[in-house]
């Protein structure tokens, strides 16, 4: 558990982290709230990022065993999904799952997760804050970042 005190954030959110698992089997989780949702995962068949405030939103590609740049933008309805790129990964309807927890859990069910920097942003973040996140951490940690 990552957090001893009690955070509460209501939709929008952004969640941004400079992630790597390693996908050894089973559910990869990043991050849960206590167990429950919203929580960030590498889908268990597929390794497709997904975010998820009560339904499940994923992207069409896989990412595994590397270092990625990770905004969830969770908004109900009008959720994005980057990875990697200012181009979101997926969009659509993530649910309408508030964040409230007592502790925060950054692991994986099955191998070993990797968190370099990670953040909590209590609005959904414009494309141009979007932008400079992936800029930062292209530039800091050495990964790619596209349009």
């Amino acid at each position: 558990n990552l957090l001893l005190c009690t955070i509460t954030v209501a939709q929008p959110f952004t969640f941004f982290f400079v992630a790597k698992q390693d996908g050894a089997a089973a559910s990869r989780f990043f991050w849960r709230n206590n167990g429950g949702t919203p929580q960030y995962y590498l889908a268990a068949t597929n390794y497709y990022p997904t975010i998820s405030a009560g339904t499940a939103l994923s992207t069409s590609t896989a990412y595994n065993a590397v270092w990625g740049t990770h905004i969830a933008v969770v908004n109900g309805a009008s959720s994005l999904l980057y990875v990697d790129a200012l181009t979101a990964k997926a969009s659509g309807a993530a649910g309408a799952g508030g964040f409230s927890a007592s502790s925060l859990q950054l692991l994986a069910a099955a191998g070993n997760c990797y968190i370099a920097e990670m953040a909590i942003f209590s609005t959904n973040l414009n494309t141009s804050q979007v932008d400079a996140l992936g800029i930062y951490a292209s530039n800091k940690y050495a990964l790619t970042w596209g349009t």
